[in-house]
């Protein structure tokens, strides 16, 4: 057996308990805190599916517009400094309507992977990212939507699809899935509250769910 698969088989046995107490929330509405904040949380999985591709959904309601939410998630230049397992995040071309951007994300010390983004623009509604050029991914697709829903409320829906060449990476993935995937949504949440701390639309105290 190659060192590398015999690392991820032997970390997979040794998380495999812990990891396996991470439930996803399957189409169950609640109401969580994201840093003490409330929001209105939607999320489903197919993690466990038989199937290669990995499919997760996370839907919330943020106290943010949906031009200043959509400027969170186009802003890739910065992932690199908030997003988990994102080591490096880079522009490559970039017009009104689309970007392309390579990416460095990493599980490591067993997966380290750079890849090209396709980031197409649909301001203020819609971004959606195809990634390319990756030698362990066959599809790799995340979209963002944003509803307005009055003027302090928005309805943030993310949808993110992995599928890998191997087995032995999907198996690998879909112990970490759930966790990673949360992780991101919040990750950007927090992103929204670093950049918008002042903003009245987060901190007005009669907007109660």
């Amino acid at each position: 057996m190659r060192p590398n698969l015999w690392l991820m088989n032997l970390l997979m046995r040794n998380n495999l308990k812990k990891l396996l107490h991470i439930n996803p929330i399957i189409a169950n509405n609640r109401h969580v805190l994201v840093d003490g904040y409330p929001f209105l949380s939607t999320s489903s999985s197919t993690a466990s599916s038989p199937s290669k591709r990995l499919d997760y959904t996370d839907k919330r309601i943020v106290r943010y517009s949906t031009s200043q939410m959509f400027n969170i998630v186009a802003n890739v230049d910065d992932y690199d400094q908030f997003l988990p397992n994102c080591i490096q995040s880079t522009v490559l071309n970039r017009t009104p309507e689309k970007m392309e951007a390579e990416l460095v994300v990493g599980f490591q010390p067993i997966i380290t992977e750079k890849y090209t983004s396709i980031i197409h623009l649909y301001k203020p509604n819609r971004i959606l990212i195809e990634g390319t050029n990756s030698n362990i991914l066959k599809h790799l697709q995340s979209e963002w939507k944003f509803e307005q829903l009055n003027e302090k409320r928005t309805i943030v829906t993310f949808n993110v699809e992995f599928e890998f060449y191997s087995s032995i990476h999907s198996k690998f993935m879909s112990l970490f899935f759930d966790d990673f995937t949360k992780k991101t949504m919040k990750a950007f949440l927090d992103r929204a509250y670093l950049v918008y701390s002042a903003d009245p639309l987060y901190f007005d105290s009669s907007d109660k769910f």
